[in-house]
Parts: structure tokens; C-alpha cells; sequence
């Protein structure tokens, strides 16, 4: 499954897979679908962001992939990266600490293979000073719109 935007990086995926003796289906998938499927996990295979709408570190670890996060749609359970999560979270003060903390979560998830990322789209953002609410990361999403303003 995959939304429309994804259709070239898909096509990709299918062919690369065939090579592989590895035979695959796209099936494009609407909004409505996407998001039930980060609730409901019913999909073995989706080439799709594993969330959307969190940002900022520790939301991601914590939605994505703590054992018990709501989008955990990879199905990741390890105690070892829920406890490096949870200190994270918890580390306020100390921004080294804090680096060497998500450093260590992105480690542990490397080693866990806990998804295999395929691709990273660009986002490109030009402002203005009178453009007000643009921030990169974001632009992509329809709703993300009605939250700009020019003065």
C-alpha cells in the first residue's frame, strides 16, 4: 500500500523486489486508510511515513517506536531502547547527555532493524519577511495551509 505521492518510489520498490523473485501489488491508500492503519497495524508491507503529525524526537520515539506506542506499526518490543526512550525524555538539563541518550536510541534501532527507511523526500521552503507560520517539515500536509498567514 502507499499514498499517491509515493507512486514513483513504489514502482521502484516493485521492481527492485522483482528482481528478487519478491512479486508485489501497489494499492494506493487515501487518508481515511493511512491512518487507520497506523492504529490497526493490518498491513504486512506499506511504503508510507510510519506517522505523521508528531514532531520532535521524543513524541517520535514514543509514538514510533516504543513497545507500547500508539504508531508502533512496525512492531518494535525491546526494553533495552524503551528504557533509553523513557531517560531521554526524562534528561531536561543536560543537552549533552540528552544528544548522547538519542544517539544511543538511534543506534539501538539501527541494530534492531526496526524499520528500513527508502527513501527521503526534499522539502523545499522559500519565506518572505511578511510569511508568517512557514517552517520546513511540515509543507507537505494539506492543513498545513490554513496555518499560513502573510502580513
Amino acid at each position: 500500500r502507499l499514498q499517491a505521492p509515493n507512486v514513483p518510489t513504489g514502482e521502484f520498490a516493485q521492481a527492485q523486489l522483482k528482481e528478487l523473485g519478491v512479486n508485489i501489488t501497489l494499492d494506493l491508500m487515501d487518508n481515511v486508510r493511512l491512518t487507520n492503519w497506523y492504529t490497526q497495524r493490518d498491513l504486512a508491507f506499506v511504503l508510507a511515513p510510519p506517522t505523521a503529525f508528531v514532531f520532535g524526537p521524543n513524541a517520535y520515539l514514543s509514538q514510533v517506536l516504543r513497545s507500547d506506542g500508539p504508531r508502533n506499526v512496525s512492531r518494535v518490543r525491546d526494553a533495552d531502547l524503551d528504557r533509553i526512550i523513557d531517560a531521554q525524555s526524562a534528561e531536561l538539563k543536560d543537552q549533552a547527555r540528552r544528544k548522547s541518550l538519542l544517539l544511543d536510541a538511534q543506534r539501538r534501532i539501527i541494530e534492531l532493524a526496526a524499520m528500513t527507511p527508502m527513501f527521503t523526500s526534499l522539502d523545499f521552503v522559500v519565506t518572505y519577511p511578511n510569511v508568517h507560520n512557514i517552517f520546513a517539515g511540515r509543507t507537505n500536509e494539506p492543513a498545513y495551509y490554513e496555518e499560513v498567514w502573510i502580513d
